[in-house]
């Protein structure tokens, strides 16, 4: 049996369709009955009638950061694909996202190590790694003397008890996608370009970064354990622009106006500055952080060159994802 955690996300959703095109029936965890709509919803995407696919889940509720709701969802397991993972660029959500991600990576190793599981695959992310001037890949370490987000943080963290599982003599492998493209829920995560692309973008900053389709993570994870690929790790990457670029190619296939004006990185530190003082004030929560100014000025870029020479995948451009995707938002919204 297969298992696979974060199958109510947008990564997750994809990986699991794309499982039960090839197995009679995939087990996966959720939290909340609510977080299980958003997999029905991203299935029906793809196909008319996705209750005869979602009947074929062996859904399992589980807290994975509870050791025992972990034991009982690998249950009969032979291969693990890790997806779920907290995201949050709060400051309150900092110390709880390090301590979620990492511990309920440990607890799904420590099972897979102790149930001798076949395979286990790990979805990370670039994040996790640290920065080259030039071109970030697998080899880049991170710099000890620079500020990494608290997210980054908890991916590294995650992504170091893998290893250390690996070492203990589980068979591994980790993803490190950029920033995925996908269709899945239009008010959270990187699908929610989509949306504010919709309701117009006129600015952008003079970032950049790199993007891949989340049809391409799905089928590259699924290819790797399929190939027992073992402790290795692999940058999933399609393109690197910067953000005129991307934004501008989002803008053409929604049929919107591309953004115009670049707003100047001490704006932005302005606006965060004023943002603090406000929440200070009136309470809640600043919606411009550091981690998001930084995120928004960063120059990356990464290499997919490791993984080509790995498995023969040709990944789709940013054009093609944002095409489709484009064309399911203005279908569904």
């Amino acid at each position: 049996m297969i298992l696979v955690t974060g199958a109510t996300g947008m990564i997750g959703a994809h990986l699991l369709y794309q499982l039960l095109q090839q197995h009679p029936r995939v087990k996966a965890t959720f939290r909340t009955e609510e977080k299980k709509k958003n997999t029905a919803k991203i299935f029906a995407y793809y196909i008319e009638t996705p209750s005869d696919l979602l009947a074929r889940i062996d859904w399992v509720q589980a807290d994975l950061t509870d050791y025992h709701d972990v034991k009982h969802a690998m249950e009969d397991v032979r291969i693990v694909y890790h997806a779920a993972a907290m995201v949050s660029f709060a400051r309150k959500d900092a110390g709880q996202m390090i301590h979620n991600n990492r511990l309920s990576t440990a607890n799904l190793v420590n099972v897979a190590l102790e149930q001798k599981i076949v395979h286990f695959c790990h979805l990370s992310s670039v994040a996790a790694l640290g920065q080259s001037p030039i071109i970030t890949d697998e080899t880049t370490d991170r710099n000890k003397n620079n500020t990494y987000s608290a997210y980054s943080c908890s991916k590294y963290a995650a992504e170091m008890e893998v290893w250390r599982a690996a070492a203990e003599g589980l068979t591994t492998v980790i993803v490190n996608p950029s920033i995925v493209l996908g269709a899945g829920d239009w008010q959270s995560s990187s699908t929610a370009i989509f949306s504010q692309i919709d309701k117009g973008l006129p600015f952008y900053t003079n970032g950049s970064s790199g993007y891949v389709d989340v049809w391409d993570v799905a089928n590259i994870m699924i290819l790797l354990v399929e190939q027992k690929i073992s402790n290795e790790r692999y940058v999933l990457n399609a393109e690197n622009l910067n953000y005129s670029e991307f934004f501008t190619t989002l803008a053409e296939k929604m049929g919107k106006k591309p953004p115009r004006y670049k707003i100047p990185v001490w704006v932005l530190h302005v606006v965060q500055i004023a943002l603090i003082i406000k929440t200070y004030i009136a309470g809640g929560e600043a919606l411009i952080t550091r981690d998001i100014v930084r995120s928004a000025t960063s120059r990356a870029a990464y290499s997919n060159e490791k993984i080509r020479n790995t498995i023969p995948y040709t990944f789709k451009t940013v054009a093609q994802s944002a095409e489709e995707i484009a064309g399911i938002y203005l279908k569904n919204k």
